[in-house]
């Protein structure tokens, strides 16, 4: 579906920070070069902004699916439209207000794709 609209993968982004030292724990003991508070570990939304700049892409415009509301808050901050895939379980960031809820991401694409 997303392949006959158009879309692809271009790069993928990752937060490799944790802000407890007891979070980034290896086999040979804390990382302490990924411990810290970062922009870029969600809801903050500091890798959304890169990936809008790095793109050119109008966030506003654009949609973040997730699967937590700390997902939803995050794309929110950056200015895009929130999807809440549903797992059925308790939330820390449960303040969310997602555009719409979906059972699955087939569900949240198609969504998307029967707006345009």
């Amino acid at each position: 579906m997303l392949l006959q609209q158009g879309a692809r993968i271009d790069k993928t982004y990752y937060c490799p920070h944790h802000p407890d030292p007891k979070g980034k724990i290896g086999p040979n003991g804390p990382n302490n070069d990924y411990v810290k508070e970062c922009e870029c570990r969600k809801p903050k939304h500091g890798l959304i902004l890169q990936a809008g700049n790095d793109f050119n892409i109008d966030l506003t415009q654009s949609y973040m699916i997730g699967d937590s509301h700390s997902d939803i808050l995050a794309g929110q901050k950056a200015g895009c439209k929130g999807i809440l895939v549903e797992r059925g379980k308790p939330e820390k960031y449960n303040d969310s207000n997602p555009e719409f809820r979906a059972k699955d991401l087939y569900e949240a694409v198609r969504d998307i794709v029967l707006k345009r």
